[in-house]
């Protein structure tokens, strides 16, 4: 696939991976959705830094007309995925950006439920939740947490304050 050229085609990209197998991502998924590759991978342990398992991490930053600079993450392990993207300036709000309220209605359309939206100075984070892993919480009063087998969405904006969508984040589990 070619590389995507708004933040409105790389959001229906992200929809995309979202509705193959639950969002759990494999390296080959993501770079034919995305239109990258990887350029950087490491297997555990090959800096003897952190021991978590059977995993792989793969990265690439590159830079995309219109978008600016991409940078694109996957942690692939058999049990979860944890992908993330960002596009254009960190801490800028980009013209014609992606809308909060827009990516909360195609999400919420999946089935995903929105979590408190971080109000603390500094970079904007909204969470989302599988409906499942919400009744689960409320069954065993224990909070959705990635840690303990909840797929969590993050959609990042700018700032505490922004509407403007500049990244996506999921921690999805294999069930």
């Amino acid at each position: 696939m070619t590389l995507p050229n708004t933040p409105e085609e790389m959001w229906s990209r992200i929809l995309l991976l979202l509705k193959k197998n639950g969002g759990f991502t494999s390296k080959l998924e993501a770079e034919e959705i995305f239109g990258l590759r990887f350029t950087h991978t490491e297997v555990d342990d090959e800096k003897q830094v952190l021991r978590l398992g059977d995993f792989v991490l793969h990265t690439v930053k590159q830079e995309v007309p219109a978008l600016g600079l991409v940078s694109m993450g996957l942690f692939e392990d058999p049990k979860n995925s944890q992908f993330d993207i960002e596009w254009g300036p960190q801490r800028a709000e980009l013209p014609g950006c992606l809308q909060l309220e827009k990516v909360t209605s195609d999400l919420i359309a999946l089935g995903w439920k929105p979590g408190l939206r971080s109000m603390m100075p500094g970079r904007g984070r909204q969470k989302f939740y599988r409906a499942e892993d919400l009744v689960i919480s409320k069954k065993t009063g224990i909070a959705p947490d990635v840690f303990t087998g909840s797929s969590i969405l993050y959609v990042f904006m700018p700032h505490q304050d922004s509407q403007c969508v500049i990244g996506f984040a999921a921690a999805i589990w294999r069930h």
